[in-house]
């Protein structure tokens, strides 16, 4: 712990950081480079002043971060380098891959800093919040122009997405942010840092606004990986000494607050949409009928299907062969769709060994996070920090489960989060360790 965290962190390294967290908010909306989207660039900016700033240090994150959560990140590394050798896969999915893991380490490092950490919240804060405001204004019938990035530009149909392409991935950005600022403003605010009430107001403001752009834009699951992830953290609180009774009126009040909102602003676009998207939930094939429909696909194609399957223009394995045919058959009956769960569809892209390192990386990092909390019971602000991370990135975790994106096909946010909790966890698991104060073993 000491290694990593000697010295100051380095501001040159952390401002291309900052903007890139911010424009991976609002992507549609960044510059390109070529290519190559400027947050992208960004990253690989900031992870090589790093290198050159804080060489020992930077690497030396490697026993902070654990052995096993590595050995998952090389099979990934090496499952996507297979795919793209062996099927003439898009060498796109590696580099998207390779840039989410740096984004991953970057992320880690920096938030060891307390600096760090209150400059990458305070930054994502403000963007999801100009993202969600954007969302409500378009349900309101303004700001027009901002539909000329979103999928929905030049069609008769048109759903709030904010600065992003469509409503999912506007949920993505929002959600991690709101199960965030809602999680902290609950914590008992013994630390004058966390006591100020403008840096209160404003996480309630960024909550109460991004909740309003989640729910204009009808996601389902972006709202059920909120409820969720509160949930879990109301469990929790007492761990990192919460008072429970007050995140209960917190949640109590801002139930009604959104409540009386949605009454006011009912002829919002997007309402009378979500409205029906809850009553077909029963209906939807991603209730369960997508796991019985595309597990014999997975048997059939452990290692992914092949690229002819889903690419029409591609010369390779005949769309007769019987793995392909079930592959077709089976996004037929399924409306025409990919799995629409993020484990599935790294099953059939990736292929199941990816897929299973994948699923594995992200349930270690939630359980380590959730046994330091448990073994811990730590009052301070880094286990306050950790719970709200905790519930962020279950909050994310959700919402994937009902999407193909996630942090393995494309959706780099994912990285970020999980990058930030897996510091926290190891940060303050060393530090009471280093102090002894633990409580059993953590």
């Amino acid at each position: 712990m000491t290694s990593v965290m000697s010295g100051r962190l380095p501001m040159l390294a952390l401002l291309p950081f900052l903007f890139a967290v911010g424009l991976f908010t609002i992507q549609p909306w960044s510059l390109q480079v070529g290519p190559i989207p400027l947050q992208v660039l960004l990253i690989w900016l900031s992870a090589a002043l790093l290198m050159a700033l804080r060489v020992r240090t930077f690497f030396g994150l490697t026993t902070h971060i654990g052995f096993m959560p590595i050995l998952l990140l090389l099979v990934m590394v090496m499952g996507t380098t297979y795919r793209v050798l062996d099927n003439n896969l898009e060498a796109l999915r590696l580099f998207q891959l390779a840039t989410g893991v740096m984004l991953f380490w970057v992320s880690a490092y920096i938030s060891l800093f307390e600096e760090g950490r209150r400059w990458t919240i305070a930054v994502l804060m403000a963007f999801v919040s100009i993202s969600c405001v954007v969302a409500v204004a378009q349900a309101a019938g303004l700001a027009g122009w901002t539909w000329q990035r979103t999928i929905y530009f030049g069609t008769s149909m048109s759903q709030p997405s904010g600065l992003e392409y469509y409503p999912p991935a506007l949920a993505y950005s929002a959600v991690g942010a709101i199960a965030f600022s809602l999680s902290l403003v609950a914590v008992r605010t013994k630390e004058r840092a966390l006591a100020s009430l403008p840096l209160l107001l404003w996480l309630a403001g960024t909550a109460l606004v991004s909740c309003l752009g989640l729910l204009v834009s009808a996601s389902r699951s972006g709202l059920a990986g909120v409820a969720i992830a509160e949930m879990v953290v109301f469990v929790m609180a007492p761990l990192v000494g919460l008072n429970v009774r007050r995140i209960a009126t917190i949640s109590l009040v801002a139930a009604v607050v959104l409540g009386a909102a949605l009454m006011v602003y009912s002829e919002l676009e997007g309402m009378d949409r979500l409205s029906v998207k809850i009553d077909e939930v029963e209906d939807d094939y991603r209730a369960g009928k997508n796991w019985s429909l595309f597990l014999p696909v997975i048997a059939a194609n452990p290692w992914g299907v092949p690229r002819s399957a889903y690419d029409a223009g591609f010369i390779g394995q005949s769309r007769n062969d019987r793995a392909v045919q079930l592959y077709l058959k089976a996004t037929r009956e399924n409306a025409g769709f990919d799995p629409h769960n993020f484990f599935l569809t790294s099953c059939i892209y990736f292929g199941l060994p990816t897929a299973l390192a994948f699923g594995l990386f992200y349930v270690l990092v939630l359980y380590r996070a959730g046994r330091v909390l448990i073994s811990c019971r730590s009052s301070t602000p880094e286990g306050w920090y950790l719970l709200c991370a905790l519930g962020a990135n279950i909050a994310l975790f959700v919402h994937a489960s009902f999407h193909n994106a996630s942090p393995l096909f494309g959706e780099m946010r994912g990285w970020m989060w999980l990058g930030f909790l897996l510091a926290l966890s190891r940060s303050l698991n060393q530090n009471l360790s280093g102090r002894g104060e633990l409580r059993g073993q953590c």
